[in-house]
Parts: C-alpha cells; structure tokens; sequence
C-alpha cells in the first residue's frame, strides 16, 4: 500500500489533539510483584495501601489488577477501593 502526503495529512489532522494518557507510568511488571499485588488485593488492602506496601504508584497498581481482571484471574468487582 502506498502512502501518500494527503494520507499523511489526513492521519495528521485526526490525531493532532491526542492525549497519550499515562506516559508517565511504569508499566512493566514482574512476575513476583504481580502475585504480591493480587495477594494483598484479596487479602481485603485496597489499591492505596497496597502501593504504600509494595512502593508502587497507585495508578500502576490499579492497572496491575485490571490486568488480572482483563486475564480474568480477578473480577473487577473484587478490586478494593475502587
């Protein structure tokens, strides 16, 4: 397929205003930490206190559990403090 510059301009002018939501988050994620995470959160620790205890951002361990929702090795109703 070849591009073209009006193609060009076009993806340009669609994506101009996009937000890249969460940049500056970690992402990546041991194993080990994982289960850590998931173990604390079915211990009944909600997210906060799990980042305090696993010295993690608390957006990162909410995506850490929505990674186990997603893979459905939670449900998203078992995350706490949410």
């Amino acid at each position: 397929m070849r591009t073209n510059i009006r193609t060009i301009e076009m993806i340009d002018n669609e994506y101009k205003d996009t937000i890249i939501m969460l940049e500056n988050k970690e992402f990546g994620i041991t194993p080990k930490m994982l289960k850590k995470i998931t173990k604390l959160n079915n211990e009944g620790y909600c997210y906060k206190k799990i980042s305090d205890m696993v010295e993690r951002d608390p957006i990162e361990v909410i995506i850490a559990l929505l990674h186990q929702a997603d893979t459905k090795r939670i449900t998203l109703g078992d995350i706490r403090g949410l």
